[in-house]
């Protein structure tokens, strides 16, 4: 699943697998922004509130994936309707038998984000938690991989940008050289032309 480069393409399908297998009622992919504090919902299956969802980051300190993320591992929370940790997403109804489980992604000790799981009445078990975490591991390569290609993708770039600016300088400098007063002729060590401008040419014959 993680040979596409088209992240949100691949998380969907990860988010979609992972609701299927627990049949969850919803599942929503959170990227951890920089400022190490604001979750951003990327992809949401969660019919029909996804737009609410995809319109409310969440704060890590205040919601049930930010808790996950701060614990550095998946967790369930089967009494979400009461439970004053978790946030509620403003145009979603409030279940009272809804229970999250929320899982991270971890890639070599550094937090990228998480996946959040609802359903109502049936509780998550150890079971489901561990379905949860191969998920994340899923998503959380997924990511790796993406920025591992963004990387590249940017080095490639400067390196073309570079390119094209050394041609620019070179065809300035030759534009330059020939366009001087002076007769100029460049020669190598052993005393060999390599080039002449145009004023040495017409003095010269050359």
């Amino acid at each position: 699943m993680t040979e596409s480069l088209d992240l949100r393409e691949v998380l969907t399908r990860i988010a979609s697998s992972a609701r299927g297998i627990l049949k969850a009622h919803g599942c929503t992919i959170y990227i951890l922004e920089s400022d190490r504090r604001t979750l951003t919902p990327v992809v949401s299956i969660d019919p029909p509130f996804e737009r609410e969802i995809m319109a409310t980051p969440l704060d890590i300190e205040r919601s049930f994936t930010g808790l996950a993320i701060i614990g550095g591992k998946a967790m369930v929370f089967n009494d979400a309707a009461s439970n004053l940790a978790g946030y509620h997403i403003p145009g979603t109804p409030n279940e009272d038998e809804e229970h999250t489980i929320a899982a991270p992604f971890i890639v070599d000790g550094e937090k990228l984000g998480a996946m959040c799981l609802n359903r109502q009445g049936i509780c998550f078990d150890d079971d489901d938690l561990s379905v949860a975490e191969v998920f994340a591991a899923y998503s959380a390569t997924a990511l790796r991989n993406a920025r591992t290609y963004n990387d590249l993708q940017q080095e490639m770039q400067q390196r073309r940008y570079v390119q094209q600016a050394l041609e620019s300088k070179k065809v300035h400098l030759e534009q330059l050289f020939d366009s001087v007063s002076e007769g100029i002729a460049v020669t190598d060590v052993r005393g060999i032309v390599q080039s002449i401008n145009r004023e040495f040419s017409r003095i010269f014959g050359y």
